[in-house]
């Protein structure tokens, strides 16, 4: 076949919404979260899907922290933020504190490529260091969940 990508046509944010559609049903409504990738959207998602959480995504929000730091305004957040992913390397305890201030909790997220456990352990143990509220992750090891009890002394 000579079929290429350009020949594929699909909209997955219009896919997304027809599935949303379905199931915005209140009794889903904690169970359901997407992240969008820009404050537009994530505007749109409020407006059509009232009982579904929705949140800005680590990759929009990176650009405004440096804004953050100096004017502690939360507007790029959107309306009624909870959460901000913030990555692992632009973490810090001041960043984290300043959120927490704004009543929002703050999820760190990894880098993208993999890592040895050694330094997901690292990772991890600057996120309860900083009093990050959690982890992002999409690979999760034995072993990792087996050091994360070291640490909390479970």
């Amino acid at each position: 076949s000579d079929i290429t990508p350009a020949d594929i046509n699909i909209n997955t944010k219009e896919k997304l919404i027809n599935s949303l559609k379905k199931i915005n049903l209140e009794k889903y409504n904690y169970n359901i979260s997407v992240l969008c990738g820009t404050l537009k959207d994530k505007q749109y998602f409020e407006n059509h899907f009232k009982n579904i959480k929705i949140e800005v995504a680590e990759r929009y929000a990176r650009d405004w922290l440096d804004q953050f730091k100096k004017t502690q305004n939360i507007s790029f957040l959107g309306k009624n933020p909870s959460i901000i992913f913030i990555h692992i390397r632009r973490l810090s305890k001041v960043l984290v504190d300043q959120f927490h201030k704004k009543g929002i909790r703050v999820i760190a997220t990894p880098p993208t490529r993999d890592q040895s456990i050694e330094k997901s352990l690292t990772m991890i143990k600057k996120c309860f260091e900083f009093g990050a509220d959690g982890i992002l992750t999409s690979h999760v090891d034995a072993n990792i969940v087996s050091m994360i009890d070291n640490i909390n002394g479970s």
